[in-house]
């Protein structure tokens, strides 16, 4: 998945629409642990190992800007303004100026807490089908290149990935436009290639491919 790129208005509005009962799109989940038991019968190793990587038991693979909303209202980390009805009529009184989760009453918070959200869960999926319906469910979201490419499990995306995190303030510095959108990624993809080629070498995205595909 990629980082969070949602601003706080997005996140206010997707709460709204919760308690509202606005219908939004369902989050999906795999189930990691009947997908490498699903692997295991097929004996795919390499599904083994994708899997083995891992020891969460869900793994979301279209949804995590609204989750990671769901998740930071309910840490208190926005508030909400304005006064809102479920659909059981419950009422939620965020007053003019705002309020956060944890300055709403008891019994509101416990009413918010109940709210559904739409979740369809996926399972039996081979490394390569996980891989497939991340980027099929994505199609509409306008991923960049980066984006894409961070998708795959091969030993370069792991080793930008770790890069990237292991020097992720040094990369908000370098990057501070674009690090949201993985732009830090592309910087370091595009020193190794040079890297690799002695200093000459074209950046372009078919080089990049071909760097994240690769299994040496």
């Amino acid at each position: 998945q990629r980082r969070t790129v949602w601003g706080r208005t997005n996140k206010q509005e997707l709460i709204k629409s919760l308690i509202e009962g606005i219908a939004a799109n369902p989050i999906h989940l795999l189930d990691r642990e009947k997908s490498l038991e699903y692997a295991k019968q097929c004996a795919d190793q390499e599904s083994v190992e994708y899997y083995n990587q891992d020891s969460h038991e869900w793994w979301n693979l279209d949804g995590q800007q609204r989750s990671n909303a769901i998740v930071e209202f309910v840490e208190s980390k926005f508030k909400l303004t304005g006064k809102y009805t479920d659909c059981r009529q419950k009422v939620y009184d965020f007053g003019k100026t705002g309020k956060k989760f944890k300055e709403l009453t008891e019994s509101e918070q416990d009413n918010f807490l109940e709210l559904s959200v739409s979740l369809n869960v996926m399972k039996n999926l081979t490394k390569g089908k996980c891989h497939d319906v991340f980027l099929r469910l994505n199609m509409g979201m306008n991923l960049n290149e980066m984006e894409k490419l961070n998708a795959l499990d091969t030993p370069t995306a792991h080793q930008i990935r770790n890069l990237a995190k292991t020097h992720e303030p040094v990369m908000k510095a370098v990057c501070p436009n674009n690090w949201a959108r993985l732009e830090d990624h592309q910087w370091l993809s595009r020193l190794t290639v040079v890297m690799e080629k002695n200093g000459a070498a074209d950046n372009g995205v078919n080089n990049l491919k071909k760097l994240y595909e690769s299994r040496i």
